[in-house]
C-alpha cells in the first residue's frame, strides 16, 4: 500500500493526531497506579449525566463512558488522555502528542504535552473550578450521594472549551491543527485492544455501492471516451444542503454541474436504485488505528466490488440485478506521490479548509499538478477490475475543536458535516487530497455550527466514474459511529 508515500501530500506542517487513550499502569487492567500505593480506580457510567458528584472523596478517580471517553475528578470531571503515576510513566511527548493532556497522580495535577515536553497545565483547571463551582454538588443537593445516583451533568463545563482551548480553535485557519480530541463514540463493529489500553483499534463502517457502468449511464466513462470536459476538480456540482432524503442534490444553474452531469435525473443515478442502471451491495470498510493515531483506511487502489455476486445484490434497496453493471475493464495502479523530496503541495481549499490551494481545474491528469512519481508506480499487465460505481457512508461522531479528516479519491467526492458541504472535490479526477478542520466549518456556516461535546452526522459520496486508476483513502482523529 501507499500509505506512507501517498499521505505525504501534506505538508511537514500537516502533523497527524494521536487518537486519545487511557495509559493503564498495574496488572489490574481496570486499574491505573497512583502515587501513594494504592489504585487510581476506573470505574463506568454510560453517559455525563450518570457521574456521581466530583466531590473530595471522588478526586483522583477516572471514569468511563459509554461512548469510551473519559472523565478524571479533579475539582470537577475534567476529560484526559492519560493517566499516570509519574511523568515517566507517560509515553514520549513527540509532535504528534501536541496538546494531549496526561493525569499525574504523584503531583496530583494535570500535563499538557507542549513543544516536546510535558509540562503543568498552565490553564490550572483546578482554579477555573474554583472560580465556576457547578451548579450541583454534594453541599446543595442531599438527594445526590457517592453512589452515583441522580449524577449531575457536567457535559456543559467540558474544560476543552475553556478559554485557552477557544482561544487555540478561534486562531488562524490557516493553522494546522495540533490538538488531541477526545475519543468519540464506538463504532457499530469496532474491535479492542486486549492489554490494559481500552482504546479501539479497528473500525468497520458499513457503505453502500451502487455498482453501474458506462455502458448503462453515459456519466460513466473511459478515460478518453467522453466526458472530457468534466476532467479535473469542478467544484460547485452539489447545493451546499443534503437534500430532504440525506442525498446530495444537483446544483442547477452551475456551470460545473451542467457540464459534469447534465440534469438533476442524470445526477440522481448516482446515489439512488436506477432501474437497469445500478445495483446496490454492501462493503465494508476498515479502518486501523495506524502507527501516528490516526483511524485509517488506504489510500490504496480501491476496486471494493470485484467479486460481487447475485447474492450480494441488497434485493429491499435494488430488487432487479443489472445486465452490465459488474463489468470488468482493465485498470491501471494508482502511482505513488512524490512526497516531501518532491513537489510541497497543500491540500486543496475547500469549506473545511482555507489553508491550501484552489483545485477547481486540476488533477485533469498526471501532470497536473506534477505530484505523481510515476516512474515508481507498480506495473499492471491486462488487469482488469471493476471500476465504475459510487459509495455512500453514513455515520456520525461527537465535535471536538481539533478534529481533522483526510481524504484522498479518485473520482468525485463529496463529504458533508451537519448536513452541510465540508468538502467539495466533484469531477472526474485524479487521486486528489482533501482535508477538514472541523472546527473551520463554524468560520464556514456560523460560530454555533459544531457545538463542543455534541453528536452530528457526517456523510461521505464518492464515485469512481472514471477509469482507468481508482482510488481512496480516509484518515480520521476521531471515531466514526454507526446506528
Amino acid at each position: 500500500m501507499y500509505m506512507k508515500k501517498t499521505l505525504a501530500f501534506a505538508s511537514a506542517t500537516l502533523t497527524a493526531l494521536v487518537a486519545t487513550t487511557l495509559v493503564a499502569c498495574g496488572d489490574d487492567s481496570s486499574k491505573a497506579s497512583n502515587a501513594e500505593g494504592g489504585s487510581l480506580q476506573i470505574g463506568s457510567a454510560e453517559t455525563v449525566d450518570d457521574l456521581p458528584n466530583c466531590t473530595d472523596k471522588k478526586k483522583g478517580e477516572v471514569y468511563k463512558l459509554g461512548d469510551d471517553t473519559y472523565r478524571l475528578c479533579l475539582e470537577k470531571w475534567t476529560p484526559v488522555d492519560y493517566a499516570a503515576e509519574t511523568e515517566e510513566d507517560l509515553p514520549s511527548c513527540s509532535e504528534n502528542r501536541e496538546g494531549q493532556k496526561a493525569y499525574l497522580s504523584e503531583e496530583d495535577d494535570i500535563y499538557t504535552c507542549e513543544n516536546e515536553k510535558w509540562t503543568e497545565d498552565k490553564t490550572d483547571s483546578k482554579q477555573e473550578s474554583k472560580d465556576k463551582p457547578e451548579a450541583k454538588d454534594d453541599d446543595s443537593s442531599s438527594s445526590k450521594d457517592d453512589s452515583g445516583d441522580n449524577g449531575e451533568s457536567v457535559e456543559s463545563k467540558d474544560p476543552d472549551s475553556s478559554s485557552s482551548s477557544r482561544s487555540r480553535s478561534n486562531s488562524s485557519t490557516n493553522n494546522k491543527n495540533t490538538e488531541e480530541p477526545e475519543k468519540s463514540s464506538d463504532s457499530s463493529t469496532p474491535e479492542t485492544s486486549t492489554s490494559s489500553d481500552p482504546q479501539i483499534t479497528k473500525l468497520t463502517l458499513k457503505t453502500l455501492i451502487y455498482d453501474s457502468d458506462e455502458v448503462v449511464n453515459s456519466l460513466f466513462s473511459s478515460d478518453g471516451d467522453h466526458q472530457t470536459s468534466c476532467f479535473g476538480i469542478n467544484s460547485g456540482i452539489v447545493k451546499e444542503s443534503l437534500g430532504s432524503d440525506k442525498k446530495p442534490e444537483f446544483n442547477a444553474g452551475n456551470s460545473n454541474a451542467t457540464t459534469c452531469m447534465v440534469s438533476a435525473n442524470n445526477f440522481n443515478t448516482l446515489f439512488n436504485y436506477a432501474v437497469g442502471m445500478n445495483e446496490i451491495s454492501r462493503y465494508d470498510l476498515q479502518m486501523s488505528l495506524d502507527e501516528d493515531g490516526m483511524y485509517t483506511f488506504g489510500p490504496d487502489n480501491f476496486f471494493p466490488i470485484d467479486s460481487k455476486t447475485d447474492d450480494d445484490i441488497l434485493t429491499d434497496l435494488s430488487p432487479n440485478t443489472c445486465n452490465f453493471c459488474r463489468t470488468l475493464r482493465k485498470a491501471e495502479a494508482m502511482p505513488p506521490w512524490k512526497g516531501e523530496n518532491g513537489i510541497d503541495y497543500q491540500y486543496c481549499n475547500s469549506q473545511g479548509w482555507f489553508g491550501g490551494v484552489d483545485c477547481d481545474g486540476l488533477f485533469t491528469d498526471g501532470t497536473t499538478p506534477e505530484v505523481w512519481d510515476w516512474l515508481s508506480r507498480e506495473s499492471w499487465k491486462d488487469v482488469t477490475h471493476n471500476q465504475q460505481f459510487c459509495m455512500e457512508m453514513n455515520g456520525s461522531f461527537t465535535y471536538k475543536a481539533d478534529q481533522v479528516a483526510k481524504f484522498f479519491a479518485g473520482g468525485d467526492l463529496w463529504v458533508f458535516v451537519n448536513g452541510k458541504l465540508a468538502l467539495d472535490q466533484g469531477g472526474l479526477h485524479m487521486p486528489t487530497p482533501g482535508y477538514i478542520a472541523m472546527k473551520n466549518l463554524n468560520t464556514t456556516y456560523g460560530s454555533d455550527f459544531l457545538k463542543e461535546s455534541t453528536d452530528y452526522p457526517i456523510d461521505v459520496f464518492f464515485c469512481s466514474r472514471r477509469t482507468t486508476i481508482s482510488a481512496f483513502g480516509i484518515s480520521t482523529n476521531f471515531v466514526i459511529s454507526q446506528k
